[in-house]
């Protein structure tokens, strides 16, 4: 099978115009680069575990849950280039030996390093409902209930896969070239392959985040139950801060390398640097607190 040259692979409409050949090996690359956008934003999928857990409350893990639903975006999340393309395969092994173990991982990091400072640095309408995740003492925990967190784990990559299935029920290259074919309008396919890609996953996001405001706050919140101290702001003024440094730094350094895609590399740097500004200062304040106390 030839190699497609540096013309075809740049053309807007490769499927159209290549011999047949060239065509299956430019419908390959093109499923390639469009499929990855196809799927909710990570944290949104924390959103769709809260009505699991309230459900089947006494048999799952909150911390399980939550970080069952996002370690299957670490390997876009946690690199510095090309990260817009997934490495786990997502078969059985890698979720038992890399998705499980990475999302195990960050369980007792997170108790361990960040639930003493997230826990005081939150709007108090917050800290009342996760109050009992962030009192969690992870390693007495883990023993006691070390099946009861790892199916939570399981369950939780198994939810964001179907997620992310579900994203991907719109072949976005079918609907842009029957479009075309019936339009003969380039505009006109481009807005239907945008709407093919996108329309799902920013759907499931907002639902989401709806799930998110909907368990994580009262029935009817007013601004005072939002209010938060200078220090608190600080803490996360901070946290952003530190953020658009890192992304800065990932997006401008790291992925020019790569063309087009501007939306979803900005996303994903925002992404990853929020979740890496927030590990890092709570790990600092750790480290800190320790020393103080030795003192």
């Amino acid at each position: 099978m030839p190699l497609l040259t540096d013309s075809l692979k740049n053309h807007p409409y490769p499927f159209v115009v290549c011999t047949s050949q060239e065509r299956c090996m430019t419908y390959k690359i093109w499923i390639k680069h469009s499929i990855f956008v196809k799927m909710p934003f990570t944290f949104a999928h924390t959103g769709y575990i809260l009505p699991v857990k309230k459900k089947w409350s006494s048999h799952l893990s909150t911390t399980g849950l939550v970080f069952g639903s996002l370690a299957p975006d670490y390997d876009i999340l946690f690199r510095f280039s090309e990260n817009r393309f997934h490495l786990f395969q997502y078969d059985l092994f890698s979720i038992l030996f890399y998705i499980y173990p990475l999302a195990l991982l960050s369980v007792f990091f997170f108790h361990l390093t960040c639930q003493s400072v997230l826990s005081v640095n939150l709007p108090p309408v917050i800290q009342k409902k996760v109050s009992s995740f962030l009192s969690i003492n992870i390693i007495p925990e883990f023993k006691s209930h070390f099946i009861k967190i790892s199916f939570s784990i399981i369950l939780a990559v198994f939810l964001h896969l179907l997620l992310d299935i579900m994203c991907h029920i719109l072949d976005a290259w079918s609907v842009k070239t029957l479009v075309l074919a019936i339009t003969g309008s380039i505009q006109t396919a481009n807005i239907f392959y945008g709407l093919a890609i996108y329309a799902l996953p920013v759907l499931f996001s907002l639902y989401g985040f709806y799930l998110l405001w909907k368990y994580l706050t009262c029935e009817n919140p007013i601004i005072s139950d939002f209010h938060m101290t200078l220090k608190q702001l600080s803490f996360w003024f901070l946290v952003i801060l530190l953020s658009v440094g890192i992304s800065i730094l990932k997006f401008y350094i790291f992925q020019l390398q790569e063309d087009g895609y501007l939306a979803d590399q900005l996303i994903i740097s925002l992404t990853s640097s929020f979740m890496l500004s927030f590990y890092l200062i709570c790990f600092y304040s750790y480290i800190a607190n320790r020393i103080r106390k030795t003192q």
